[in-house]
């Protein structure tokens, strides 16, 4: 299993998100963020949703470093005309 120092326990059984796509909107931070590090954690590859995008560009590189896949766009989901 690939390692994601620190970000990933290791498993001997195959990643439950192995080859899925996650979109986390507020992962710039708090419990969105969790949830990006915790998918990727699990295989995922995540794609960074947060107002602030230099936070989600952090949790996306915090990812790649990690091992895993990550990008970031900056969306503010109250904007839905944007």
């Amino acid at each position: 299993m690939r390692s994601m120092r620190g970000l990933v326990r290791t498993r001997t059984m195959a990643s439950l998100l192995e080859g899925h796509l996650a979109v986390v909107t507020g992962s710039g931070s708090g419990i969105g963020h969790a949830i990006a590090l915790g998918y990727a954690r699990e295989g995922a590859q995540i794609v960074a949703l947060d107002i602030d995008g230099n936070s989600a560009a952090e949790t996306a590189q915090t990812i790649n470093r990690a091992g895993g896949k990550g990008h970031s766009l900056t969306l503010d989901v109250r904007e839905r005309d944007r």
